[in-house]
């Protein structure tokens, strides 16, 4: 398996296990001074803007859990 297929792969685990409510495994995946992007200009969208550390992307999804119906 080629590296890019590799984190592809790591990254929907990731994201599939936050869907299903489970945020440990991507907080495990992170360092402790993250800093976590969102596209567009802060307060543009609830989660939009620059995230750090941990608690930060925490927050990222939890902005977005209380903004919208994820489904997958």
């Amino acid at each position: 398996m080629d590296a890019a297929r590799s984190h592809l792969d790591l990254l929907k685990f990731l994201y599939g296990r936050r869907a299903a409510g489970d945020i440990e495994p991507l907080l495990n995946a992170i360092s402790d001074d993250v800093e976590w992007w969102s596209m567009g200009e802060p307060g543009a969208l609830p989660w939009s803007g620059k995230w750090r550390g941990k608690a930060g992307v925490t927050a990222f999804f939890e902005a977005i859990a209380g903004a919208v119906d994820v489904v997958g």
